[in-house]
């Protein structure tokens, strides 16, 4: 998990990442369009979240 603190003069905000990367054996060729490069399955998965609201 990383934590990002953003601080402006008076304003002072702190965001958490949490995730993780998908295994890529979980992967199959089927998903990727070889022309285009394009596909439909995700690489990783995080989230942003705080704490306190407005971030």
């Amino acid at each position: 998990m990383f934590s990002i603190v953003m601080c402006w003069s008076t304003l002072c905000a702190q965001a958490k990442l949490d995730g993780q990367f998908f295994e890529y054996t979980s992967y199959y060729m089927s998903n990727f369009d070889v022309s285009t490069g394009e596909s439909d399955v995700p690489f990783f998965r995080y989230r942003i979240y705080s704490d306190t609201y407005p971030v």
